[in-house]
């Protein structure tokens, strides 16, 4: 056995030692597809439940895109816990489509909830207009009047730029 073939075995040894400690310290849980997810975020019977789904949908990336979609539009929940991750997955994978039910996410009660969709158009449309989750609330409001009109005119630009996204 030659010197090269020797380190590329314990290269690879040393490889699945270590994909089968990270499978270990997860508890070897596997995620569920992204449409079980949705169904979970969507239906499930706690908030508990529906976090747990909302934050293994981020794990998937660009495949959980349009489960992510639906679930952040058809979830009619208001907690936080499950809106949150719901949130910054539409961030992660800049969906735009998402971007009507992110302003309607920037009113929401919850100042983490407001901050979040905030970041997450800052991230889709490309630039930051000013919005602070914490700011009073007309100054918000005018804020995000302001963000609506502006996203109205840039919708041809980021339905050429995301064209990619098609699904």
């Amino acid at each position: 056995m030659t010197r090269t073939t020797g380190v590329l075995g314990g290269a690879a040894a040393l490889l699945a030692l270590l994909l089968l400690w990270t499978y270990l310290r997860s508890g070897g849980d596997r995620l569920d597809p992204p449409d079980v997810l949705l169904e979970r975020v969507v239906r499930g019977d706690s908030v508990k439940i529906q976090t747990k789904a909302a934050q293994d949908m981020l794990q998937h990336g660009e495949e959980a895109r349009p489960f992510a979609r639906r679930a952040l539009a058809e979830y009619t929940g208001n907690d936080p816990a499950v809106l949150m991750p719901l949130v910054q997955g539409i961030a992660k994978q800049r969906d735009w489509r998402s971007i009507p039910r992110l302003f309607t996410l920037m009113e929401h009660d919850d100042p983490g909830v407001r901050g979040r969709a905030g970041a997450a158009v800052v991230t889709i449309m490309g630039a930051d207009y000013g919005f602070r989750a914490n700011d009073a609330p007309q100054v918000r409001r005018e804020t995000l009047k302001n963000m609506r009109a502006i996203h109205t005119s840039l919708l041809p630009k980021l339905q050429k730029f995301y064209a990619s996204q098609e699904e």
